[in-house]
């Protein structure tokens, strides 16, 4: 048999420089190795893909220190993302704050505007009541109202006829106990224009509307004049004809006139229409007062 010394195998000129071992495929047919252990191997008849190389002492601290950097990445990136997570759960919770205190101001901001609403609706009301107020005082401008006039002085009043019987006793009244001429009145009646004797014990006041109103600024004037009063057992009082609201106003208004007259009697005292005090100090000075201001 030939000798093979000084030549090299197929599988000797296929491995590369500073390989001990190459890496083969094993066939059924079987195959040559340069390692016996492994050709022994596979000839056991499995077809395999077989890598035996030895293990690098150097290339496992590589590893390792590998690793350890790695390990140490990975905890710095744990670390941050902790750190983003409490930022979260921090911003979370101040978001949760901050729709908690916009619910209240919404709350707020809703009861404000209902306030302002009935506050508005009630300013408004109140204005509305103060305009009819002040549309019925005008309608009533022309008028006065005579109290204490005994029930049947202005005669027998049929049907269809009260209002001239009326009219024609308080012209009379007028120029006799006032010593005034009143040539037109507009209208003049008895309120109520009923009689209930059971109800009304007391004569029934007598409304009238003069068709001038300088003869009901006269008439007013002179009512403090009353002289000869024909009827000693009533007393007779003439009155401006005034809504429910003016007279209380203007009832308040009396009633703080007396009261600083006592203080100093020195003073004068008028009340004004429609509802005004107005004082004139004994030095000539003067000031005001409105019904709303006692």
């Amino acid at each position: 048999m030939p000798s093979n010394k000084g030549q090299k195998t197929s599988q000797e000129k296929e491995r590369k420089p500073g390989e001990k071992y190459r890496r083969v495929s094993s066939t059924e047919g079987g195959a040559e190795f340069d390692n016996p252990d492994t050709s022994a191997l596979c000839r056991s008849g499995t077809n395999a893909d077989i890598i035996n190389r030895p293990m690098n002492p150097a290339m496992n601290t590589m590893n390792m220190m590998d690793s350890s950097a790695q390990f140490d990445i990975i905890i710095k990136r744990l670390d941050v993302l902790d750190s983003i997570n409490n930022r979260l759960t921090n911003i979370e919770k101040e978001l949760i704050d901050i729709k908690a205190d916009v619910s209240q101001v919404e709350e707020r901001q809703q009861s404000l505007e209902d306030d302002m609403a009935s506050k508005a609706s009630v300013e408004d009301f109140n204005r509305l009541v103060d305009h009819v107020d002040s549309l019925e005082n005008r309608l009533r401008r022309n008028n006065l109202i005579v109290f204490g006039l005994p029930e049947g002085v202005e005669g027998n009043q049929e049907v269809g006829n009260q209002n001239k019987k009326c009219s024609d006793f308080l012209k009379t009244f007028f120029k006799d106990h006032l010593e005034l001429e009143v040539e037109e009145i507009e209208r003049a009646h008895r309120t109520p224009t009923f009689t209930n004797k059971q109800k009304h014990n007391k004569p029934r006041p007598i409304h009238i509307a003069f068709l001038r109103y300088g003869d009901r600024q006269r008439v007013l004037n002179a009512a403090v004049k009353l002289k000869d009063n024909p009827f000693p057992d009533a007393t007779v009082i003439i009155a401006e004809d005034l809504s429910k609201k003016l007279q209380a106003e203007r009832q308040k208004l009396w009633k703080k006139r007396y009261e600083l007259l006592q203080e100093n009697k020195n003073r004068k005292v008028f009340v004004n229409f429609p509802a005004v005090l107005r004082i004139v100090e004994p030095d000539g000075t003067s000031r005001k007062i409105k019904s709303s201001e006692i």
